[in-house]
C-alpha cells in the first residue's frame, strides 16, 4: 500500500506544483495584457503630430527636376563645347595646310613674276636690237639705191662708149683717128659723163655691144668688181644684219613658246588645286557625318546612364527601407523573445544560439542580416527549483523543402522533441520575390507558419528576414528601365514552446 501511495503523492505534488504553475502563468499573462494596453494607451498619448510635408517635398520635387534640367543642360553644352573644339582643330589643321599650300604656291608665282621680268627685259633688248637693225636695213638700202643708180649710169656710159667706138670702126678704118678724143669720149670719169654726186670713179662694167665683145676688158671679170669697196662693205653688213635679224626672230619666238608653256603651268596648278579643295571638301562632309553619328550615340549612351543611374537610386532606397523594417521587426521580436521569466519573477539569463540551417552567405561573407537568436539558458539554482524545466537532449526532425505554390520560394522546416513533445520549431525559406510583392509574400509565409495555432502570434515567437538584394552588374548595358529586379528573400522564423501540460 505504501508503495502504491508514494507515486499518488508524487503524482498529486506535481499536480499541485503544475497547477501554481499555470496560475502563476496565467497571472503573467494577465500582467503582460494590461502592460500591452498600457503601452498602447501611451503610445496613443505621446504619439507626436505628423507633420504635413506636403508643400515641401512638391518643392523638392521641383528643385530636383529643376536639379536633372540643368544637369542635362550642362551634359548638352559639354557636349556642343566638345563638337566645336574639335571643329576648331580640324579647322586649324585645314588652316595650316592651306596656309602651306599657299605659300608653296605664292614661291612659285614669285618664281614665275621674275621669268617673267627677265623674259620681258630680254624682249625690250631684242626689240631695241630690231629697230636698230631695221634702221641699218633702211641705211644699207639707201645706200644700195645709190649705188644702183651709180652702176646705172656707169652701164649707160659704156654703151655709148661702145656705140662711138662701132661708129667709128664702120666708117674709117682707124688709122687717122683721133685716140685722145676716143679716150675722152670713152672715159667714164670725165666730166660731161660722169655724175657730179660721185666721189669715187666707178669701175667700167662689161657692155653688151659687138666691140665689148670682140674686145673683152680685164676690169669685168666678176659681177662685184665693178662696184665700189664702200658698197661691197655695206652688202657684207646688210647680210650680217639680216643674218641677227633672223636670230632675234628665232628668239623672240622661242621666249613666246616658254611663256605660254608658263601660262599653261599655272593653269594646270589652279585647276590641280581646285580639285584638291574639292576633295578635301568632300572629306569633310563625310567625316562631318561620322561626327554627328557618334555624337547621337554619345547621347544614347549618356540617357542610358542617367537612367540606369535612376533606377540604381530608386533600388537603394528600396533596400534602405527594406532594412529599416526589418530591424523594427528584430528590434520588437527580440524584446517579446527576452521576457521569459522564472518562477521567482527573475528574468532568465539569454545567450546567443544559431538555427539548425545555415544562413546563406554572400560574397564568401556571411549575410550581414544574420544575427544571433536569444536562446533561455537556466542556472543551477533554477535547475534546482525547478526539476521539471531541466532540458534533456533533444531530437531534432529535419523535414523535406516544401515549395511554395507560385513556386518562388522554398520552404525548410525543423522541430525540436524533447520527451515526445515539440519543443522548439523553426522554418527557413529561400527564393526570388519581386520588389513589390515582397510583403505580401512574407504575410503568407507567416500565416501558414502560424497555421496550426493562430494564438501563437503574440506569444515568444522569434521572427528574422535576411534580405539580399541581387544587384545587377554595373559593366551591363541593357537593364530593364520598367521593372524592378527581383529580391532574393531568406526567410527564418522560429517558435518556442512552453512546457505541455500534463493530463490530470
Amino acid at each position: 500500500m505504501e508503495q502504491l501511495e508514494e507515486p499518488k503523492l508524487a503524482m498529486r505534488g506535481l499536480n499541485e506544483r503544475l497547477k501554481g504553475f499555470l496560475e502563476r502563468v496565467n497571472q503573467l499573462e494577465q500582467i503582460n495584457c494590461e502592460l500591452e494596453e498600457q503601452i498602447v494607451e501611451w503610445g496613443f498619448r505621446n504619439v507626436a503630430q505628423r507633420r504635413d510635408w506636403s508643400n515641401e517635398e512638391a518643392l523638392a520635387q521641383e528643385l530636383r527636376a529643376q536639379v536633372r534640367m540643368i544637369i542635362m543642360e550642362n551634359a548638352e553644352v559639354l557636349l556642343q563645347s566638345d563638337a566645336v573644339k574639335l571643329r576648331a582643330a580640324h579647322l586649324k589643321t585645314r588652316y595650316e595646310t592651306e596656309e602651306k599650300l599657299r605659300l608653296l604656291k605664292e614661291q612659285e608665282v614669285s618664281q614665275l613674276k621674275l621669268k617673267k621680268k627677265e623674259m620681258e627685259t630680254a624682249n625690250s633688248l631684242l626689240e631695241k636690237q630690231l629697230y636698230e637693225s631695221q634702221n641699218e636695213l633702211q641705211q644699207i638700202m639707201e645706200e644700195h639705191e645709190v649705188t644702183r643708180e651709180l652702176d646705172q649710169h656707169q652701164r649707160r656710159s659704156v654703151e655709148e662708149c661702145d656705140r662711138v667706138l662701132a661708129q667709128v670702126a664702120a666708117g674709117e678704118d682707124g688709122r687717122g683717128m683721133d685716140l685722145s678724143r676716143t679716150s675722152t669720149q670713152c672715159d667714164p670719169s670725165s666730166p660731161a659723163q660722169s655724175s657730179p654726186d660721185s666721189a669715187t670713179p666707178p669701175n667700167p662694167a662689161p657692155g653688151s655691144g659687138p666691140a665689148s665683145k670682140r674686145r673683152p676688158r680685164k676690169d669685168a671679170t666678176s659681177p662685184t668688181a665693178a662696184f665700189p669697196p664702200q658698197v661691197r662693205a655695206g652688202d657684207e653688213t646688210l647680210k650680217e644684219a639680216r643674218a641677227e635679224l633672223a636670230e632675234a626672230r628665232k628668239q623672240w619666238h622661242r621666249l613666246q613658246v616658254e611663256i605660254e608653256s608658263l601660262h599653261a603651268l599655272e593653269k594646270s596648278l589652279q585647276t590641280s588645286l581646285r580639285h584638291t579643295q574639292l576633295q578635301y571638301s568632300v572629306q569633310l562632309k563625310d567625316l562631318s557625318q561620322s561626327v554627328r553619328g557618334l555624337e547621337s550615340e554619345l547621347e544614347t549612351v549618356r540617357d542610358g546612364l542617367e537612367i540606369q543611374k535612376q533606377n540604381h537610386s530608386q533600388l537603394l532606397n528600396t533596400k534602405m527601407r527594406l532594412e529599416k523594417e526589418i530591424s523594427t521587426y528584430r528590434k520588437l521580436l527580440e524584446h517579446e523573445e527576452g521576457r521569459f521569466l522564472n518562477s521567482d519573477g527573475r528574468s532568465v539569463k539569454m545567450k546567443p544560439w544559431k538555427g539548425s540551417v545555415p544562413a546563406p552567405e554572400q560574397n564568401g561573407l556571411p549575410n550581414g542580416c544574420d544575427e544571433d537568436i536569444a536562446e533561455p539558458i537556466f542556472s543551477k539554482r533554477t535547475s534546482k527549483l525547478t526539476p521539471a524545466l531541466r532540458r534533456h537532449q533533444s531530437l531534432v526532425i529535419l523535414t523535406e523543402p516544401v515549395q511554395n505554390k507560385d513556386g518562388e520560394i522554398c520552404t525548410v522546416k525543423t522541430q525540436e522533441i524533447l520527451e515526445g513533445n515539440v519543443v522548439r520549431e523553426s522554418a527557413e525559406g529561400h527564393g526570388n520575390v519581386e520588389t513589390e510583392k515582397i510583403d505580401k509574400v512574407i504575410r503568407q509565409w507567416e500565416g501558414s507558419f502560424f497555421k496550426g495555432n493562430p494564438k501563437l502570434r503574440k506569444k515568444s515567437v522569434s521572427l528574422r528576414f535576411d534580405l539580399h538584394m541581387a544587384v545587377a552588374d554595373e559593366g551591363c548595358s541593357q537593364t530593364k528601365q520598367d521593372s524592378l529586379p527581383n529580391v532574393e528573400v531568406r526567410l527564418v522564423m522560429k517558435r518556442s514552446r512552453s512546457i505541455p501540460t500534463f493530463a490530470q
